[in-house]
């Protein structure tokens, strides 16, 4: 989608965006947020933009997070790890 978004000039047409995040809980984003984030993001293709930050911050909490899971569970796992870091 960033690379869409980047890459070709197209007409704008979303609506507000309510995300999840609980049975009970969640948080909106709004029409006229989400079409000035795609507007930079068009406007300026080599800048830095949310969903770089966004791909950065999962694929950190993915690793971590496997890592976390291992050291728990896995003893062999853990040995080597503390014996290479």
């Amino acid at each position: 989608m960033e690379h869409h978004i980047k890459s070709e000039k197209h007409e704008i047409t979303v609506a507000d965006l309510r995300i999840a995040t609980g049975e009970h809980s969640s948080f909106g984003i709004k029409l006229p947020m989400i079409k000035s984030l795609m507007t930079q993001i068009h406007e300026n293709p080599n800048k830095k933009n949310i969903f770089g930050y966004l791909i950065e911050v999962s694929a950190f909490r993915g690793v971590f997070g496997i890592m976390r899971e291992l050291l728990d569970s896995n003893p062999t796992f853990f040995a080597y790890s503390s014996q290479r870091l």
